[in-house]
């Protein structure tokens, strides 16, 4: 059982860092941009040109996509890190790397047809009067691309997960379990 729900924090872990190489709109649930990751967020940005958690792309970046350059940089740089950290071969971070900037691709397109979703929502709302049955069939599109997102994101991470062996895997979750537990 534990080790089943390390594997399930793995996933979450992976799969918001893909999603947040990805850059561009916030991605979620949250109705019309209400409550979606990301909103709300206001955390300053670490030093000059670090934009970190609270900067563009990334939670609290209110939608300012990262160029595609340091989006591939960003994925270089995750691949290797988690990698390395389970002793990893370069051939397996090449994968990983493949994987990762594959995902990334998709999600851009899927966040992109979320924020023009999430504007279409405003923009029902600020009308004179609230037609609610645009306001579901929007909510429906917002959910049916949601899905496709939280799909898209499972497979990368099998597909990162067939990379590793399965010691690899379970020193991975371990490590990642150790460092959540440090952060409170």
């Amino acid at each position: 059982m534990r080790f089943r729900k390390t594997m399930v924090a793995l996933g979450f872990g992976a799969a918001a860092a893909t999603a947040w190489a990805a850059g561009g709109p916030d991605i979620g649930p949250g109705l019309f941009g209400m409550g979606g990751e990301g909103h709300g967020d206001h955390r300053p940005h670490g030093p000059a040109g670090d934009h970190g958690p609270g900067g563009p792309g990334g939670p609290g970046g209110h939608g300012r996509a990262m160029s595609p350059e340091r989006v591939d940089a960003r994925i270089d740089r995750m691949a290797e890190r988690l990698v390395r950290s389970v002793d990893g071969t370069p051939e397996q971070t090449e994968r990983v790397r493949t994987i990762a900037k594959a995902a990334a691709e998709d999600l851009r397109e899927l966040r992109r047809q979320s924020g023009d979703l999430r504007r279409q929502g405003m923009d029902l709302l600020k009308a004179p009067v609230i037609d609610r049955g645009a306001l579901e069939a929007l909510r429906s599109q917002q959910m049916t691309v949601a899905d496709q997102l939280s799909r898209r994101l499972s497979t990368a991470l099998a597909d990162t997960a067939e990379v590793l062996t399965p010691d690899q895997r379970v020193k991975l979750a371990e490590r990642m379990q150790s460092h959540r537990s440090r952060r409170g």
